[in-house]
C-alpha cells in the first residue's frame, strides 16, 4: 500500500510511517513548512506549504498525489480553512483517513470537514467520544534504549490530563 501522511505533528506521522515501512508499505511524510521545527527529530520526506497558500499547494499537487498514493492520512485533524481536502475527496480515488491526537479535538479546531474521511482515528482514548472512529496508539520502537539522560534510580512518570485547560504542555516545554 502507498500511504502519504500530512502534517508531522510532534513527529507522530514520521513514527507511524517508519512502522508502516517496516511492515512493507510505502510511506511518505509531508511536514508543514511552518511547523517542521517541532517534529522532534523524526524524519519527514518533504515540506508542503502552510498558511493561506496551503490550499493552492494541495490543488497544484493533487493529480500527482493521487497517482503516487492510495491513502492520505491526515494528522492533527482538519481545520476549517483547509477546504482543498473537499476537492481532493471529490476528484480523486484516494482513501482519506483523519487522525486526531488531543487538543485539536478538545478545542474543536481540527474537527472540520470530517465528511471527507473514509475513516477516523484517535490517538488519545479520552477523545473517543468527540472524534469517534478507531483508537490508534502510536507505534514505538522498544528495541532502542532511552538516552542516558533518562536513566534514574527511581522511575519517573508524567501524567497529562486530557482537559486542554489543565494539560499544561506550555509549562512543561518552558521547564
Amino acid at each position: 500500500m502507498r500511504i502519504v501522511h500530512f502534517k508531522n505533528v510532534a513527529g507522530l506521522a514520521g513514527r507511524l510511517a517508519q512502522a508502516q515501512k517496516a511492515l512493507g508499505h510505502e510511506a511518505f511524510v509531508y511536514a508543514r513548512a511552518d511547523s517542521h521545527r517541532f517534529d522532534m527529530g523524526f524524519p519527514y520526506d518533504a515540506l508542503m506549504d502552510s498558511g493561506p497558500q496551503w490550499n493552492l499547494w494541495l490543488l497544484r499537487n493533487m493529480r500527482r498525489l493521487a497517482s503516487d498514493f492510495d491513502v492520505l492520512h491526515i494528522h492533527g485533524g482538519v481545520r476549517r480553512g483547509e477546504v482543498a481536502y473537499l476537492a481532493l475527496r471529490k476528484l480523486t480515488k484516494m482513501s482519506i483517513f483523519i487522525q486526531c491526537n488531543g487538543s485539536e479535538a478538545l478545542n474543536g479546531v481540527g474537527l472540520h470537514w470530517r465528511s471527507i474521511a473514509h475513516g477516523m482515528f484517535h490517538t488519545d482514548p479520552d477523545i473517543r467520544g468527540i472524534v469517534g472512529g478507531t483508537w490508534m496508539p502510536q507505534p514505538i520502537d522498544v528495541s532502542e534504549q532511552p538516552p542516558e539522560m533518562f536513566h534514574h534510580e527511581k522511575p519517573m512518570f508524567l501524567h497529562t490530563p486530557s482537559s486542554f485547560a489543565m494539560k499544561g504542555t506550555q509549562s512543561i516545554i518552558e521547564m
